[in-house]
């Protein structure tokens, strides 16, 4: 079986049940003018594995790191490759983070079904309205509409509501001037994920390394997102929000 991988990397901690690895799935069904990641949204030869290779290096951090996080581009675009290395990983004892858009639900809830995820962290990029997702995702297609993403991304979000108490959830959502920064979208975004036990992280944009438009917008400053998360926190006392900076 090949797989379409970019990187395999061990992010070391201070101790072997901190560190983990880190596999970055080349390929993705978003194409976010903003991502940091531009250099592996195809599915490029060049990024092209045997599944068999991959394993090998895995097997390499046995008992050097505790996790094996999931990530990318898109890691679910891969779905047969996806299971076959999380059964893999539990086989030897990892945890599993799985890093995600959340926009395929079936293959998700075979996951958290299966007992082959042990955290998620959904990318809550917009508020879930025709007009605002498709312009911070740029996500639709000639074969799928805005609205049957939009759609895949609620039954992950059901998903996940239903196993919050088996699973770590964190959803994530970068705040960038001029295309996701005002309240009452952040407000939109606060409001569907309040019912849900989860960390929600709200990042700072970092222009670094990105080209075009984008390349020339400066970050949000702290006290913007320390902001947010306030008119948040007043509406939603029960979230937990985290701020992290570029």
């Amino acid at each position: 079986m090949q797989v379409y991988i970019s990187d395999i990397l061990l992010i070391s901690g201070l101790k072997s049940r901190e560190s983990y690895v880190r596999i970055d799935f080349a390929g993705c069904d978003f194409k976010c003018g903003y991502c940091d990641r531009q250099e592996i949204l195809d599915f490029k030869v060049g990024f092209q594995r045997d599944i068999k290779e991959v394993k090998e290096k895995i097997k390499e951090y046995v008992g050097v790191a505790g996790a094996i996080i999931f990530s990318g581009a898109e890691p679910c675009l891969q779905r047969q490759a996806l299971q076959n290395l999380a059964k893999y990983c539990k086989g030897l004892g990892f945890k599993i983070i799985l890093k995600t858009n959340g926009t395929s639900p079936s293959l998700l809830g075979l996951l958290v079904k299966g007992g082959l995820v042990d955290k998620v962290r959904i990318e809550f990029k917009a508020p879930l309205i025709d007009g605002i997702f498709e312009r911070v995702t740029k996500s639709r297609t000639f074969f799928k509409s805005s609205d049957e993403v939009i759609d895949s991304f609620e039954k992950s979000l059901e998903i996940i509501k239903k196993n919050d108490n088996k699973i770590g959830v964190v959803f994530r959502t970068v705040i960038v001037p001029g295309l996701l920064y005002k309240k009452e979208d952040i407000l939109w975004v606060a409001k569907r994920i309040s019912a849900v036990n989860c960390v929600w992280v709200l990042q700072q944009f970092n222009n670094e390394g990105i080209d075009g438009m984008f390349g020339k917008i400066d970050s949000p400053s702290i006290s913007f997102l320390e902001n947010l998360k306030e008119i948040c926190m007043k509406e939603y006392s029960n979230l937990r929000i985290h701020i992290i900076g570029c």
